[in-house]
Formats: structure tokens, sequence, C-alpha cells
């Protein structure tokens, strides 16, 4: 008798085991490969917004994707691009205002070099109040050299070469 009811033990652990390693073959097609996106996404967004924290002296966390700097610079990450919202100066890290998106809300410096970002942005939209200026800055191991400014609106799809070696802008002079 006790042989027969660890057969049928066996026998069921064993169901079970094949039916466990087969679920991802039951799962919908793209499931597993659309949860993984999204943890990688998340990782993504953390590792961006801890870096622009590092690289901001007294910037502090707001949202899951949204950094306030000490000087009042709201910088929003979006890992996947989008629409650049309305009073934003928004840099992206291919052409055709595509791939990864940085939008920043207010006036004041911002080190983008030391967040990961050095030399990255290949285009951008200064969708701010018309007559707005950006100004895009780059370290030339001593201090920053202007690099380029943009008078808002404007798309500038691919940026201009001297904004490709930003490591530093601020949305909007005062």
């Amino acid at each position: 008798m006790e042989m027969i009811f660890m057969k049928h033990a066996i026998r069921k652990t064993l169901t079970s085991a094949a039916a466990v390693a087969l679920l991802p073959l039951a799962l919908p097609p793209g499931t597993a490969n659309a949860a993984e996106r999204s943890g990688d996404t998340a990782r993504a967004t953390r590792a961006a917004v801890d870096g622009l924290v590092a690289a901001n002296p007294g910037a502090h966390i707001t949202g899951v994707n949204t950094v306030q700097l000490a000087n009042g610079v709201i910088a929003t990450f979006a890992p996947n691009g989008g629409p650049c919202p309305w009073e934003n100066l928004c840099i992206y890290d291919q052409p055709g205002t595509q791939g990864i998106q940085w939008n920043f809300y207010r006036c004041g410096f911002v080190n983008i070099g030391l967040s990961g970002w050095s030399d990255r942005i290949r285009s951008f939209i200064n969708n701010q109040t018309s007559g707005t200026v950006a100004e895009f800055s780059n370290w030339n191991g001593r201090s920053w050299d202007v690099v380029g400014q943009s008078t808002a609106f404007e798309i500038q799809d691919p940026a201009d070469p001297g904004i490709q070696t930003t490591d530093g802008l601020n949305p909007c002079l005062h």
C-alpha cells in the first residue's frame, strides 16, 4: 500500500513540475517579454533619475521619473520618448525627436553630463513660450563653454553639431 501511495505521490509531483515548466508556453505571446521590458524600463528610469540627482547637488526626487533641482528646475525622464509638453525644453538621444527623453521646466542650469548624458543630445524641441531662449554648454575641463542657443518655438532635428557636445543646459535664460 505504501509503495502505491509513493508512486502516486511521485507521479503527482512530476505532473505538477511538468505543468509549471510548460507554463511559459501557455502564456499569451509577448507576455513574458513585456514583463521583462517593464522591469528594464523601471530600472532605467530609476538609474536616470538617480544620476541626475547625483550630478546636481541639492536636487531631490519628487516622483518616479521626476527630479526637482535646488534652483527650481523640474526634470522629467521619459525612457520611451513622447510628445514635448508645453513650456518645456525636451532633449532626445536619437534623431527624429525619438528615443530616451528628458523634459526640463523652469529656468536654471542643469548638469546633464555627469548624469550619463554627456554628448548625447541628437535632437530637441524648445516648446517654451515664444521667444524663450535655452542655452547649451560643454564642459572643457575647466569651465563651461556655450555651444548653442535655441529660441522658442524651435525643433532641431538633428541637433547642431555643437549642441551634440552638450554637458549642461539652461532651459531658459532669465
